[in-house]
């Protein structure tokens, strides 16, 4: 068991999820069909207990109130991402996981 997942055991997982890192201090800034993100409602949080939190793209309360949905990549998901130490170029591929 590493130490990490330990710590949830013996905390808890609301405790631990206290001290995870906050959507609004992760999401620099978010994009989504050319206009900012209200990240309450785009993303839901959920908690493991390797990862801690973890924010799941929900774009279906958007899409519902748009008449259309355009394509390009204007109008896709564009993320900026405080990661906490720099990495030089991030590549994301199918199926979009992204963990470090």
């Amino acid at each position: 068991m590493s130490s990490r997942v330990g710590l949830v055991a013996n905390v808890g997982p609301r405790l631990a999820s206290a001290a995870g890192i906050h959507i609004e201090d992760f999401i620099v800034d978010c994009r989504f069909m050319n206009d900012v993100c209200n990240l309450s409602q785009l993303f839901v949080k959920t908690f493991d207990s390797y990862y801690y939190n973890c924010f799941t793209f929900q774009p279906q309360m958007v899409l519902k109130s748009r008449a259309t949905r355009l394509s390009g990549v204007e109008y896709g998901l564009s993320l900026l991402l405080f990661l906490g130490l720099y990495i030089p170029r991030v590549t994301l591929e199918p199926p979009f996981n992204f963990r470090l």
